[in-house]
């Protein structure tokens, strides 16, 4: 009998790729398959970890920088200018993001996103400990205002990449699943990350919190290296089309699909609507029923209790209804937490609000990315990712705004109701609509324009 040959030629062709694909030293489990190419054969896991620990970093990012603007100015007007200034680079960075996800490698611009994310983070505390105090305190405003709109920047480009590569990882049928999971992370991630945030801050200073959490970043980097995507997709490469064409490339095709089109328009609608609820929230427990802090953090809590739920529950319901009508019942079940809130007068009542409030908006987000993610091509996913992010936080500004000033001019509790009622008539007229109508028509899926 031959001796067996030791380039591992006499396994099946699947196993034999692995064996190449491992590299000299690398540790093996028992079938002698390396744990890293065990990691690439089923990757959701370790991108689930990666975000998660990302969301995180974003979360703590978002309580100890206004921390450290106000430790520096002790002024409330320069948090607003942070705030302002993050909310603008935002919505640049997703303008901006279509092409480029669309263009490069998609794991590599992650890759990338996480180490600038890294590099930002780190610059504070480094400068902090190389100039006097005084100098610190003087300057360190013009520091941070180029830092926030960097990093928020980025967070944008990653947010779209981050959605538009899932595709290339998890098969279509999977993919409500893998977004309920992630989902489900980030909500975790972002209900601890601000109480650490608030702790270490108490135990280390700001500037110093701030480059402990910068290396949240490097973790995620790590994941996404780990990572080898499933699906392979050529990058899009337009020479002929303008910037201008390209960025509205993926705005003309969610136009077009008349399903992507109506979940687009319920998305933008209910945004408006939601965008001040929060706010609302907290000022009704505050003002109107003179609860304090804790209750507040409660109310925020129970939020993401409501969140995990829809995570649990989406891939039932959009089997059982259809994503359509799933995405209508998110909506009118918002719409019934907003109009009941102005008639709850005890703090629990309040409480169930939020984890029906939490449900139905993570629930219709959940099912709307998915479908998104499953009816366009590949080779245009970036584009259309960033076109409805785009017009999301573009009319999420506007209808925070709305909201807050009406609240200023009449009761809360009007208001609350108010946005209630118009958010159930938007579910109702949704019926009437393709997504009411049972069962969507096949569109062009994740793979469409991919090159394995």
């Amino acid at each position: 009998m031959p001796a067996p040959d030791k380039t591992g030629s006499d396994l099946p062709g699947q196993q034999r790729g692995l064996a190449r694909a491992a590299p000299p030293g690398a540790r093996t489990g028992p079938d002698g398959q390396g744990v890293l190419a065990g990691i690439r054969r089923h990757p959701l896991p370790m991108q689930i970890t990666g975000q998660a620990v990302s969301a995180f970093g974003d979360a703590f990012s978002n309580v100890a920088m206004p921390l450290l603007v106000l430790a520096l100015t002790g002024s409330v007007a320069q948090m607003g200018v942070v705030v302002a200034v993050s909310s603008v680079a935002q919505l640049a960075g997703s303008t901006l993001a279509g092409p480029v996800v669309d263009r490069v490698d998609r794991r590599r611009l992650l890759i990338a996103c996480d180490v600038g994310q890294l590099v930002l983070g780190g610059a504070i505390p480094v400068v902090w400990w190389l100039i006097p105090s005084e100098s610190w305190t003087r300057w360190a405003i013009w520091l941070i205002y180029p830092i926030v709109a960097l990093s928020s920047a980025l967070s944008s480009v990653y947010e779209v990449a981050m959605r538009a590569v899932l595709p290339q990882i998890v098969p279509p049928d999977r993919l409500v699943k893998a977004n309920a999971a992630l989902t489900t992370c980030i909500e975790v991630s972002y209900g601890i990350g601000p109480a650490i945030a608030g702790l270490a801050v108490a135990a280390i200073g700001e500037e110093n919190s701030i480059g402990v959490n910068a290396l949240t970043f490097a973790v995620a980097a790590v994941a996404w290296y780990l990572i080898r995507p499933a699906r392979s997709v050529a990058p899009e490469h337009e020479a002929s089309a303008s910037a201008p064409r390209q960025q509205l490339a993926g705005l003309r095709f969610l136009w077009q699909d008349r399903l992507l089109r109506t979940l687009t328009v319920l998305e933008v609608g209910n945004t408006v609507l939601a965008a001040g609820a929060l706010t609302l929230f907290i000022y009704y427990l505050r003002h109107d029923l003179g609860q304090g802090s804790a209750a507040v953090g409660l109310m925020l809590t129970l939020g993401s209790v409501g969140a995990v739920l829809a995570a649990v529950s989406a891939s039932r319901l959009d089997k059982g209804l259809g994503v359509g009508r799933a995405v209508l019942l998110g909506i009118a079940v918002q719409g019934v937490a907003l109009a009941m809130a102005g008639f709850a007068h005890t703090i629990a009542a309040v409480a169930v609000l939020a984890v029906v409030f939490g449900f139905g908006q993570i629930l219709a987000g959940i099912l709307i990315m998915s479908t998104r993610q499953v009816r366009t091509p590949q080779r245009l996913i970036g584009r259309a990712t960033a076109a409805a992010l785009t017009v999301v936080l573009a009319t999420r500004f506007g209808g925070s705004l709305a909201s807050t000033t009406a609240a200023e001019h009449m009761p809360t509790t009007l208001v609350l109701a108010a946005l209630g009622g118009l958010t159930l008539l938007m579910a109702v007229a949704g019926c009437f609509t393709t997504a009411g109508r049972g069962r969507p028509a096949p569109a062009a899926g994740p793979g469409s324009g991919a090159a394995s």
